[in-house]
């Protein structure tokens, strides 16, 4: 969804270009996966910066600590996050005040969870730490809340609402409604049955059919359980997350199971889509199409 992009430094060393570029490519393209985010971000590298550092909207300059942590890290304070002195009006006793930020911590970690926070850095899912680094679209969702509180720009990782298509890595077909209770992929074609009503709320989507209004939602939490289609409710069952896999491909994960959309290897068209066990996998892999 996505424009931003880096520029590295032409003086960098060759050997901490290569390792520059692994993280920055990552860090970039989870931010273009999960949201509308715009800019250029230049980096470069200094031997007598400790670990890394940023600036607003400045530069990313690594030093002597160089991988896809740091990057998101450093990425957080290029978009703002503990280097604007909007930042430091909306930090109170410790915590980040800002209302759409609280509400998506307290989505992803339940109602008395709140965001902690000093003058430059915030946590969970601040990557402060390398052992933090298995929710790391986490951290991407909090900061593009936080640019909206501090008024510094839109929430980019909305920008996923709207009508949307989905197209499945492994067998390159489109997730569609079918008349049985159960979604399957098939050839791309025109029509509403392949369209999908997006609604984003606080980290989490829905998957609206756009022909008849039903919702995917999770059957059973076991591995191989249905998906299966049904009116619209509230239950958490019918909530996705968008875990970026790379290259613009991400895995949509239950709320409630935590499984992944997956074709479980059925290249076919008209195959069932169901749940498996989250793993990376490119039959559990999509990304949007026109």
């Amino acid at each position: 969804m996505g424009t931003l992009s880096y520029t590295l430094d032409p003086g960098t060393p060759a050997d901490k270009a290569t390792a520059i570029r692994d993280a920055m490519d990552f860090a970039v393209s989870q931010s273009n996966t999960l949201g509308a985010f715009t800019g250029n971000v230049y980096v470069s590298y200094s031997a007598g910066t400790p670990t890394a550092d940023a600036s607003y909207r400045g530069t990313i300059r690594f030093g002597g600590t160089i991988n896809r942590r740091v990057a998101l890290h450093e990425l957080a304070h290029w978009f703002g996050s503990g280097t604007t002195d909007e930042w430091g009006r909306l930090v109170s006793g410790g915590r980040f005040t800002g209302a759409r930020t609280t509400a998506r911590i307290k989505a992803f970690d339940g109602p008395n969870a709140y965001l902690n926070a000093d003058g430059q850095h915030f946590w969970p899912y601040g990557l402060n730490y390398d052992d933090e680094f298995f929710e790391a679209q986490r951290n991407t969702q909090i900061v593009s809340a936080q640019v909206f509180d501090m008024g510094l720009g839109e929430d980019a990782t909305a920008a996923i609402a709207g009508n949307r298509r989905f197209q499945n890595r492994s067998s390159s077909k489109v997730l569609q409604a079918a008349a049985g209770s159960a979604p399957t992929q098939d050839a791309s074609v025109a029509g509403s049955a392949q369209q999908w009503r997006v609604t984003y709320a606080d980290g989490f989507i829905t998957l609206a059919n756009l022909a008849d209004g039903r919702m995917i939602e999770a059957s059973g939490d076991g591995n191989d359980a249905a998906a299966t289609m049904a009116a619209a409710t509230s239950s958490l069952t019918q909530q996705w997350e968008m875990i970026p896999s790379g290259d613009g491909w991400f895995m949509l994960r239950n709320r409630s199971t935590r499984n992944c959309l997956d074709n479980k290897g059925n290249l076919a068209a008209g195959a069932a889509i169901r749940l498996g066990t989250c793993g990376q996998q490119a039959s559990q892999q999509w990304r949007l199409i026109l």
